[in-house]
């Protein structure tokens, strides 16, 4: 599992990208948002999506 962020200085709209593999399956998981503090912690989803793919 590999999370990336943009560098600052981020611009009006900030984007998260998470890559998960299991298997012979690969997803990747985005997270983009505008101003303000994310509701739901980036890291978080994507350990859960993880768990999915299993």
């Amino acid at each position: 599992m590999d999370v990336f962020a943009e560098a600052p200085p981020v611009g009006d709209e900030e984007v998260r990208v998470g890559c998960i593999q299991s298997g012979d399956v690969q997803a990747a998981v985005f997270q983009s948002r505008q101003g303000g503090v994310a509701t739901v912690p980036f890291r978080q989803t994507v350990v859960l999506q993880s768990r999915l793919l299993g």
